[in-house]
Order: structure tokens, then sequence, then C-alpha cells
């Protein structure tokens, strides 16, 4: 699957504009500008590390897919991919969210440790689905077992 940092980018600035409006963050600091999405591309690195290193080998890898700001993650064999994408940006969003809200100097805890909840909530339902693994169709079942080794 392609993960796309500017994509990812782009629903972290919907969160941080609300973020910026109802927690009462000035809103020209809370949105990142198109200028540093390097930042949010090194935040989107380190949430693909937590994913490939903690998912229990559901993930195989993540490289580069075109040199700049997109990934191509690996699923291990047997992983049902339907719909695990949303799972992973959802991760990625509120991992790069809670990283931005610590780099500021005056946040509320309780603001950054929502976002900490929210980044371990999303990475748990993340591994959930990662874990469900494909059932092999007819086919591929054996038949005419006897049930003996011999």
């Amino acid at each position: 699957m392609i993960i796309d940092s500017s994509k990812i980018r782009d629903k972290v600035n919907h969160h941080m504009a609300v973020v910026g409006k109802r927690e009462f963050i000035d809103f020209r600091e809370a949105v990142v500008a198109s200028g540093e999405l390097p930042e949010i591309d090194d935040f989107v690195v380190e949430g693909l590390v937590e994913i490939v290193s903690k998912s229990h080998k559901a993930f195989k890898d993540f490289s580069s897919a075109d040199g700049e700001y997109k990934y191509n993650l690996v699923l291990s064999d047997g992983v049902d991919a339907e719909d695990i994408e949303v799972h992973v940006e959802a991760y990625l969003v509120s991992y790069c969210i809670y990283s931005i809200l610590c780099s500021f100097a005056n946040i509320p805890s309780t603001l950054t440790e929502k976002w900490l909840t929210k980044s371990n909530t999303s990475f748990s339902n993340l591994v959930y689905y990662a874990m469900n693994k494909k059932v092999p169709d007819e086919t591929s079942k054996l038949n005419q077992t006897t049930g003996s080794c011999v």
C-alpha cells in the first residue's frame, strides 16, 4: 500500500485547525504550512517505523515509493489488506498531531494526553485489523486427508 505524506499532512492540518479553534492555540501556529512538509514526513517515517517494528510482523517493511514523500508499506503474507489503509492513515495522523503538539512550549498536558490516547487507540485498532488472516478458499484446502501421518 502507498502512504502519501502530503495526504497525511492535509488530514493533520484539518485536525490542527480544529484544535487551533477549540483548544485556544494560535491558529497560525497550529496549521502546518506546505514548506513544513519535511517535518510531517519525518513524523510519518517515525510512525511507519513504529508500525513495522511493533505490529507483530503483520507488516514486513516500508520503503520510499518515489524518493520524496510517498512510502510503500508492505504487508506480510496472509494479512487481509482490505481497509487496512484507513487504519494506517488514522494512526499516522494521530501520531503526527501528537508529535506536533509536543513541540509547542505552552500546550496543556490534557491536550497532549488526549492525542497520545488517540494515537495509542489508533495503533491498537491497526494491529487488531492487521491480525486478520485470509481464509483459504475451497480450492486451496487439503482434500482426502486421512488424519494419519503414516
